[in-house]
């Protein structure tokens, strides 16, 4: 027999900021997926690579379905809305910049907008995996 384990501790999400494949990128969009029973598959994104052109081992193409981000504008991000100069921007990973901004959205839809006022951001603490 199995020994009893303790169930897990309960959580509550408070807040919560995404984006995922198939352009989901509010909490609205996320539940229809769930719903749906939808998946973000897509094509691979022509301006990542030409599939009908690009071949793989013995003339076969490698792949050409995954998960991508879509309608992402990293270019428009708000440099003064995170007290940080273009030339700040500029350096930072574009993954840095698309953390920077669903964090805040996370904390806004948990009710958290008072944060900013007391934590000078800093985004090279930050840690994504590549």
């Amino acid at each position: 027999m199995a020994p009893k384990t303790d169930p897990p501790p309960p959580i509550a999400i408070v807040g919560i900021g995404l984006r995922l494949p198939g352009g989901i990128s509010t909490t609205e969009e996320f539940w229809d997926l769930l719903i749906t029973k939808r998946n973000g598959r897509s094509r691979v994104p022509g301006h990542r690579f030409n599939v009908d052109s690009f071949y793989g081992y013995k003339q076969g193409i490698a792949t050409d379905y995954g998960y991508f981000l879509q309608d992402l504008n990293l270019k428009a991000f708000d440099s003064s809305f995170f007290s940080m100069s273009r030339a700040e921007v500029e350096i930072l990973d574009p993954q840095q910049r698309l953390l920077l901004e669903v964090v805040w959205e996370c904390m806004e839809s948990a009710g958290q907008t008072k944060w900013r006022e007391r934590i000078k951001l800093n985004p090279c603490q930050s840690r994504l995996k590549s």
